[in-house]
């Protein structure tokens, strides 16, 4: 029988899938199932939830009646408790490279030089950036 086995398995691996596979006849699963993605819950539904509680609910039923998971309601209550608000907050991220300034120049520019290379514009402006983000 040919068995076709990912390539990065070590060979005790193999041979012990292979066992398995001739005993059982099934392809057990040897890796656990993949994490599920993480997820934002909406502002409505965080809305909803709070509404719950406040209606002098239990985290326990919120749970049950929106199917979000109890440490996140116990998460959003907190959150609103002392915030005052559930929003979410905007992320930090890598600040742009290139300031408004340097977008407006950099636009003029391309407009009067339409046929320069967008790299050989950004050179010329002394701007390091690549053309991908020019």
């Amino acid at each position: 029988m040919d068995y076709v086995i990912r390539a990065t398995a070590c060979r005790p691996c193999v041979n012990l899938y292979i066992a398995l596979l001739e005993k059982y006849e099934t392809l057990p699963l040897l890796m656990p199932p993949p994490k599920t993605s993480r997820r934002q819950v909406p502002s409505a539904k965080k809305n909803q939830i709070i509404g719950f509680l406040e209606a002098g609910k239990s985290v326990a039923q919120a749970h049950r009646e929106f199917d979000v998971p109890e440490s996140t309601i116990r998460d959003i209550w907190n959150k609103y408790k002392i915030m005052g608000s559930a929003e979410n907050q905007p992320r930090s991220g890598r600040p742009p490279k290139l300031t408004p300034a340097d977008k407006r120049h950099l636009i003029r520019t391309a407009r009067k030089q339409r046929r320069t290379p967008l790299g050989d514009i950004g050179n010329q402006l002394g701007l390091n950036v690549s053309e991908t983000t020019i």
